[in-house]
């Protein structure tokens, strides 16, 4: 921990952030939404997203921006924290505590009380803190009873009100957290499921056994944290002060369970509840838009909507729909490959943020402290992500070499790009897709180098070629 507060030490006096821009900013991060999912990104693809096509419309849609990890709970760290994902308590690598749990990482809180959080550094600003949905980094005890308080949470770590549920939809205890305590103490068994003919048993309608609060039912829970979600809004946009509300929705993560009145939007044969749930993700999107109009701060206001890692769609997936959640890229949640991490990410902001624009910048969720941070304008900002704001703002900016895009596979395998070449520290996907992991053949490399502008696909692997760009990433890794 004392390696970790060397980077984190600082102070934010209150005195010291401008007073303009302030704009409130509405934060919605979709779960495993893939770029290939969303219409303004892949033109093929076979789900319609007419809120976020509108967004993009109306504001600026990144095609190079990243999540920290090819999974939730590290991408999670680093979008609150603005910390690269291996600086997370167990190194940002969570499947040690997968196997020990079953799944379930939420019996630990995952952000040191200690480590400045991007909700915090709004509050201090006089920014009015909510947040619904997912948090998913852990607390103290799940199983308390309504009377007790949890610790550990979103009202520990900077967030003035909280609602929403601990971990992945699919992972218990099956429960409702409204600040810092259970709604209702989880003391049923709730049985696993599953969906036959998925090409995993954790795809589709599946979720783990575990303790259920009574009358817990999958199906309900995105309707009500979107109506939550949009009732807080209503809310903060009363108040006198500039907001900032995080919506981080269940969806379109398993269990796959969209509303009847999404049921058959798609055609995806066998396997339609997926697109169908992207499609009500996509409204519930547009439903939040629409009251940032109906309260009259839409111009007010910079809309952020992203996704925390790629999506979750393996090959027997596209070959059997013809759409490839990933768009493009190789891979798909939890890989090092770019599907893995390339996420799609829309800013709005009217007036300030340019319309029908589109940026290939390089990007990750780690930089949205300091880009906060940099609209605020306080400088230097706490963390490792850098600001971005003037490419929000129209401006010309490129990410610092000094500042290289640092990312994490399911299985700890470490990325960094550097401009358009791309270092991956070991042979594979590092992740969920096959093969995991390689063995190089004698007198080859053990590591991965593409140039993305050439080979976006990643197909040409020239390690074993650009033995100095090699060594110098591999020095980046190793630091």
């Amino acid at each position: 921990m004392a390696g970790l507060l060397i980077w984190l030490v600082f102070v934010i006096p209150r005195s010291s952030i401008a007073a303009s821009p302030r704009p409130n900013i509405l934060l919605i991060l979709a779960d495993d939404l893939g770029w290939g999912d969303v219409a303004c990104y892949n033109p093929e693809s076979k789900i319609p997203t007419p809120n976020l096509d509108g967004l993009a419309a109306q504001g600026l849609r990144f095609t190079d921006a990243h999540s920290s990890s090819g999974v939730c709970v590290p991408s999670r760290f680093s979008l609150i924290t603005g910390l690269h994902a291996f600086r997370m308590k167990g190194n940002g690598h969570p499947e040690p505590e997968y196997r020990k749990y079953g799944g379930n990482q939420s019996t630990t809180p995952l952000v040191p009380a200690e480590v400045p959080t991007l909700p915090g550094m709004l509050r201090d600003a006089g920014y009015a803190t909510a947040m619904v949905g997912k948090w998913h980094l852990g607390f103290d005890d799940l199983l308390r009873k309504p009377t007790e308080l949890l610790r550990g949470g979103p009202v520990d770590r900077g967030f003035q009100r909280y609602y929403g549920i601990p971990s992945s939809l699919d992972i218990g205890p099956y429960v409702f957290i409204e600040n810092n305590r259970i709604v209702a103490q989880a003391t049923e068994k709730m049985p696993a499921h599953g969906s036959p003919g998925w090409p995993r048993d954790f795809m589709g309608e599946f979720w783990r056994e575990d303790l259920a609060a009574p009358g817990y039912h999958h199906a309900a829970v995105l309707p009500a944290l979107s109506h939550r979600a949009e009732e807080d809004l209503r809310s903060l946009a009363k108040g006198s002060s500039p907001f900032f509300l995080y919506y981080a929705m269940p969806a379109p993560h398993s269990p796959l369970m969209p509303s009847e009145a999404f049921r058959g939007r798609t055609h995806l044969g066998q396997f339609s509840i997926y697109g169908d749930y992207v499609a009500q993700t996509d409204d519930d999107i547009g439903r939040l838009l629409r009251v940032l109009n109906e309260t009259g701060v839409a111009s007010d206001t910079l809309v952020l909507v992203t996704s925390d890692n790629g999506p979750l769609w393996y090959p027997q997936n596209v070959d059997a729909t013809g759409h490839s959640s990933s768009g493009p890229w190789r891979g798909m949640k939890g890989d090092a490959w770019e599907g893995g991490h390339r996420i799609p990410l829309i800013a709005r902001w009217p007036g300030r943020v340019p319309a029908h624009a589109t940026t290939d910048t390089l990007v990750s969720l780690t930089d949205l402290l300091a880009t906060f941070v940099g609209l605020l304008e306080y400088k230097p900002a706490p963390g490792d992500g850098v600001d971005f704001s003037p490419v929000l703002l129209g401006k010309p900016w490129t990410r610092p070499e000094s500042k290289p895009l640092i990312a994490r596979s399911s299985l700890g395998v470490s990325v960094v790009r550097q401009g358009n070449w791309k270092f991956i520290s070991r042979l594979g996907s590092g992740g969920f897709s096959d093969p995991k992991s390689e063995q190089p053949a004698p007198g080859s490399p053990a590591v991965q180098l593409y140039n993305l502008a050439a080979d976006p696909g990643e197909a040409n692997n020239l390690a074993g070629t650009e033995h100095d760009r090699v060594s110098t990433f591999q020095s980046l890794v190793d630091k």
